[in-house]
């Protein structure tokens, strides 16, 4: 019965998400701690587009060495969903009180990725398992959270606070440090609050993010409750609709179809759809472009985009060029001189270069031979 309402859930789940391609579930198992426990735990991941993709599931965590998972290489199909399950053997007894956590992580891939064996992951879902040890006197956990947003939102703060603890906590003061890319500290805001015995609270802030531009930020906690002190910390980004070329190319050989390569990072929460990259390459009165195909780009990922360039047709020379990416309502340009050139010359130079480097090795190994027969000679004579 319980298995059956899991599995109806994940397929709701499946169907009904459009925020993620991967999802996880359940995404957090909280128990108390008991020595010597042996916990079973099942999980699934599910895919809600319909594409397939490969996926990475890892463990990670204080309490993964107590766990007899594997990390396993999947393939999720078209709005299909994978299971699994471990079992989370804990110890007789933990270092100290508090919360202990491990992490059941879904990497979404690519197919290119799977078939070079490099993981490039894209989307990332977690399933937390927290395990709670109590303590004698006061004590408190706290756990800060800021999603991904949108530059220019109220940017919701999330303090998860729980006493875990023989005692009320009556005075709980608190602040949080935001940081930008480069490290320096941008903003802060502070609270006071209170926990009860055996209480669990979530207060939620906002900041205002109307000032800042997008990119990736950081965030500190850091409080007290009478003279005990607790910390916590975060990263989320601040997403706009915009693609940016990190790296393009600036110059293609003469006289042949070049591949042509292009380097785009999406500063986008969700997924763009149908983005392409143009070159267009002014020569005399003539323009020429270069059209990618569509592609996609997921949030916050980086992509190198292949076309294709001709060359065949063009004197060397450098020509004025302007690189674009269309996506959505949007686009983004660079203009630089697009340098057609010939290769011969490095290719002679790395010639020269191998046959100067072979007569050195043929040089050296006549002397070596040289001192040894002089050697054998010297001993003859003795």
């Amino acid at each position: 019965m319980i298995k059956g309402f899991l599995l109806f859930f994940i397929l709701l789940l499946m169907f009904s998400s459009g925020v993620s391609a991967i999802g996880i579930s359940p995404s957090r198992i909280e128990i108390d701690f008991v020595p010597n426990l042996e916990y079973p735990v099942e999980f699934a991941i599910y895919n809600s587009v319909n594409y397939s993709y490969p996926a990475l599931v890892t463990v990670t965590g204080e309490l993964a060495e107590f766990t007899d998972f594997e990390e396993q290489y999947v393939v999720l199909e078209p709005n299909g969903m994978a299971q699994f399950s471990y079992t989370l053997s804990l110890p007789r007894e933990m270092e100290h009180p508090g919360n202990f956590s491990l992490q059941m992580s879904a990497l979404q891939a690519s197919m290119d990725d799977r078939a070079s064996g490099v993981l490039g992951a894209r989307v990332g879902v977690r399933s937390n398992l927290i395990v709670i040890v109590p303590f004698d006197g006061p004590y408190m956990d706290a756990e800060l959270s800021i999603p991904n947003s949108e530059v220019g939102s109220q940017v919701p703060i999330t303090i998860s606070m729980r006493n875990l603890g023989t005692t009320d906590l009556p005075t709980i003061n608190g602040e949080i440090t935001f940081f930008g890319f480069d490290g320096e500290e941008i903003d802060s805001m502070s609270f006071d609050d209170s926990l009860e015995l055996k209480q669990d609270k979530s207060i939620t802030l906002y900041w205002d993010s109307s000032e800042m531009s997008g990119g990736v930020y950081t965030a500190e906690l850091v409080g007290n409750y009478g003279d005990q002190s607790f910390e916590s910390g975060t990263e989320f980004r601040l997403g706009s609709f915009f693609v940016d070329i990190l790296e393009y190319q600036d110059e293609v050989k003469v006289g042949e179809i070049n591949d042509y390569y292009t380097t785009l990072m999406s500063t986008w929460n969700s997924p763009i759809q149908d983005a392409f990259v143009e070159l267009d390459v002014t020569y005399g009165r003539d323009v020429i472009t270069s059209k990618s195909e569509s592609f996609d780009l997921f949030g916050w990922q980086n992509d190198t985009v292949k076309m294709y360039f001709d060359a065949t047709g063009i004197e060397k020379g450098k020509y004025p060029a302007k690189l674009t990416v269309f996506y959505g309502n949007g686009s983004n340009s660079v203009d630089f001189d697009l340098n057609v050139k010939s290769f011969f010359l490095s290719t002679q130079m790395i010639i020269y270069g191998s046959v100067i480097a072979g007569f050195v090795i043929v040089i050296a190994v006549l002397i070596i031979f040289m001192m040894r027969r002089r050697k054998i000679k010297r001993g003859k004579k003795k």
